[in-house]
C-alpha cells in the first residue's frame, strides 16, 4: 500500500513554481516596483467593485450570476 504523504494544497496553490514564490510575495515585489500606495490599492478596489455593482444593476451579469437557496441539513438515522 505504501506511505501516503500529506501536503498542503492550499499552500502549493498559492505558489508559483516558476519563480518559487507565493502570490503574496508577487503582491509585495509588484507593489515596491511600480510604487503603489495603500490608498491606491483602495481607490482601485472602490472603482473595481462600483463597476462590478453597475454591470449588475444593468444586467450585463445576468447569465453569470444565479441565485441561491439553502435548505437546513438534516440527518437521517
Amino acid at each position: 500500500m505504501g506511505q501516503v504523504e500529506f501536503k498542503d494544497f492550499l499552500w502549493e496553490a498559492l505558489l508559483d513554481t516558476s519563480c518559487d514564490i507565493a502570490m503574496g510575495g508577487t503582491a509585495e515585489n509588484v507593489v515596491k516596483d511600480y510604487k503603489i500606495t495603500r490608498e491606491d490599492a483602495e481607490r482601485f478596489a472602490e472603482r473595481s467593485f462600483a463597476l462590478a455593482v453597475k454591470a449588475q444593476n444593468g444586467c450585463f451579469l445576468s447569465g453569470e450570476i444565479v441565485p441561491l437557496s439553502s435548505e437546513p441539513f438534516e440527518l437521517k438515522s
